[in-house]
Parts: C-alpha cells; sequence; structure tokens
C-alpha cells in the first residue's frame, strides 16, 4: 500500500476495520456518492435476504432505494473482530418510518480490499421481524 489518500480522503493505508468504521459513519447523511466511494468496481453487496448487488451501478442502485425508503440510518457498532482483509461487524441500525424509530439487530461482514475499498459485504438480519417492525410502525392509529 501507498501512503496518502484517495479521491473520498479514505487514507490508502487505512487498516480494514477503520475504513468500515468510516463507512458506517456516514450513514446517517444518506450520500449515496459518499457511499458508494466506500467500494471497488467490481464489488458485490449480499443484503441477507433481499439480494444480490454484483459492481458499483447495482449497489448504487440499491442505496437510492435504502435512502428513499429511510433517508437517514444510524449505526451503532456494538461488536466488531477483524481476521486479515475480513471484518465482521455486529450492529444495531436505527431508522425513522413515518416518525416512528425502528432498531434492526443486523450482522455483517465486509471484505476490504489492499486498495482500502471494500470488495465484499454480507448482510445478515432476520427479515420477517424487520417486516413486523415497520408493520407496526406504518399501521394507522385509531
Amino acid at each position: 500500500m501507498s501512503n496518502g489518500r484517495d479521491s473520498k480522503g479514505t487514507a490508502v493505508t487505512d487498516t480494514p476495520d477503520s475504513v468500515v468504521r468510516k463507512f458506517f459513519s456516514c450513514f446517517p447523511r444518506s450520500d449515496v456518492d459518499e457511499l458508494v466511494g466506500f467500494f471497488s468496481d467490481d464489488a458485490t453487496y449480499i443484503d441477507g435476504p433481499r439480494g444480490v448487488h454484483h459492481g458499483l451501478d447495482a449497489i448504487r442502485a440499491e442505496f437510492q432505494v435504502t435512502v428513499g425508503m429511510v433517508p437517514s440510518t444510524t449505526v451503532t457498532i456494538r461488536s466488531l473482530g477483524v481476521g486479515g482483509h475480513t471484518v465482521l461487524v455486529e450492529r444495531l441500525d436505527t431508522f425513522e418510518i413515518q416518525g416512528q424509530s425502528i432498531d434492526m439487530e443486523v450482522m455483517g461482514a465486509l471484505d476490504v480490499g489492499g486498495d482500502g475499498r471494500i470488495t465484499r459485504w454480507r448482510d445478515y438480519y432476520d427479515l420477517p421481524t424487520l417486516v413486523e417492525r415497520v408493520t407496526i410502525a406504518t399501521k394507522p392509529k385509531t
């Protein structure tokens, strides 16, 4: 690795865990370009039960959909472990739908290449629990 910073300000010498921490710290801003900037051109994002997104265009499209539904997500990292270039992150994602705050427990595995870009991201969560929480939050009040 060389010294210096890339176009997004990420130090090329950043460790995989620091790249992942910076990535998740960007979520509240909901800047799709900023988020996509963390990925390599041929990256893969596996969104648990919601599908596989390969390449920057597909990842960008998925982020645009997500940001459209939940414009600001806060990520609280509960546990983080590193093995080589793979970072395992247990986290709590908090977002709002129709004024209701929703917390979702998520486990993720992110591979970070030698250039400081995410090459593969796998998220695991319980989709029925997410659907239940969103349904409750969006249910008309009587």
